[in-house]
């Protein structure tokens, strides 16, 4: 957060309002700032979670939208940023409910943190629809966008330093009875029916895909009814399919915070389109192989589904996807590739090693 905010560019470009002189906010947030804000979690399951519940647990539902940063400013409006580094705000009637809501209190400058989604008749869409809609300059569909907000970042220059809970408290007092906008379903855990109550509401009934579990430590838990996990294509087996046109095994990592890649698992590959895909797609971006694996290009997420993890030294990949060595870590019981992340980007971050249970393991 380096850059001096132009606040005239964000009141013409963005928001459209007349530009207010009475209070000038600092800076002006880059997509590098959105993705730093981004929640790291590390996944556990719903069982491992309600074996031992941590004093001070707050639960949130989760869904799968669009990670967002909301900038509100005064007499000037509203604009989110996703981690991406686009930008939005003007004309969007989501946008314009919030700095509605906001305009309402005292407060002169605000940060945010949100997902933002699509609708159709209320059941949640997928997020292919949801950017279709967003990208859309029809008012029925920007109408189906919906803002979930869930953290508080900063208000009027200063960091909230405050407990989580407290933050949702200060959102819900802001945020209220929106047509388009909520702050999301939440709960303060006081015993283990709290958790089963809170799952059986918003994620088997509900439209959420999982909660969001936080400790009074910081440490925030992603729970999902199954196991997953988004890793990086690295690497095509070598199979006699090959011969056939099409792919049947691949491999797939994790990366460290240092940027090296650490192998996750061996996947098999079951859907037929996919196969023949996989088949013309590796061909041009092949780094090299050895006698079991064609290395290629790591460009490609895909969320993987697995019932378990065993402990295992995985091999670890430098640059070049180079051999650089063994660390203790899992591989996968059941692996099978659910869909393609295209939201996510090749980076420590999407790719963390937290999101898998290894700790406990090894």
């Amino acid at each position: 957060m380096k850059e001096a905010l132009n606040v005239s560019r964000i009141g013409n470009d963005v928001i459209g309002r007349s530009v207010s002189q009475k209070y000038t906010p600092r800076y002006t947030y880059t997509k590098e700032d959105v993705s730093s804000l981004k929640p790291i979690m590390k996944s556990v399951n719903i069982n491992t979670l309600t074996k031992s519940i941590p004093n001070g647990l707050t639960l949130t539902a989760k869904l799968n939208g669009d990670f967002n940063l909301f900038h509100y400013i005064k007499g000037v409006g509203i604009y989110s940023m996703n981690r991406y580094g686009t930008t939005r705000g003007k004309n969007l009637p989501h946008v314009q409910e919030v700095m509605n809501m906001l305009d309402q209190t005292g407060i002169h400058e605000a940060v945010f943190l949100g997902e933002t989604y699509s609708v159709t008749n209320e059941k949640m869409d997928p997020l292919p629809t949801y950017i279709h809609k967003i990208r859309s300059e029809d008012p029925q569909l920007l109408k189906d966008i919906r803002v979930v907000f869930f953290d508080l970042v900063m208000v009027d220059g200063k960091r909230i330093a405050q407990p989580y809970d407290f933050r949702l408290s200060e959102l819900e007092s802001w945020i209220h009875n929106g047509q388009q906008v909520h702050v999301v379903p939440n709960i303060k855990v006081n015993s283990l029916q709290d958790v089963e109550i809170f799952w059986k509401e918003w994620v088997e009934s509900g439209n959420y895909e999982g909660i969001v579990a936080r400790d009074e430590l910081g440490n925030i838990f992603k729970v999902k009814p199954h196991k997953s996990v988004d890793a990086v294509l690295i690497g095509i087996n070598k199979k006699d399919t090959l011969k056939e046109g099409i792919v049947t095994s691949v491999c797939m990592a994790l990366m460290s915070p240092e940027g090296k890649f650490v192998k996750l698992s061996d996947v098999t590959v079951s859907d037929a389109k996919l196969k023949k895909a996989l088949f013309n797609f590796y061909q041009t971006r092949i780094i090299r192989e050895d006698k079991n694996t064609i290395f290629i290009k790591p460009e490609v997420i895909f969320e993987v589904g697995y019932i378990d993890e065993l402990k295992s030294e995985r091999p670890v990949f430098a640059a070049g996807l180079n051999p650089s060595g063994n660390m203790p870590f899992v591989s996968l019981v059941s692996p099978k590739i659910l869909r393609l992340r295209d939201d996510k980007t090749v980076n420590p971050k999407d790719l963390s090693l937290s999101q898998v249970e290894f700790e406990s393991n090894v």
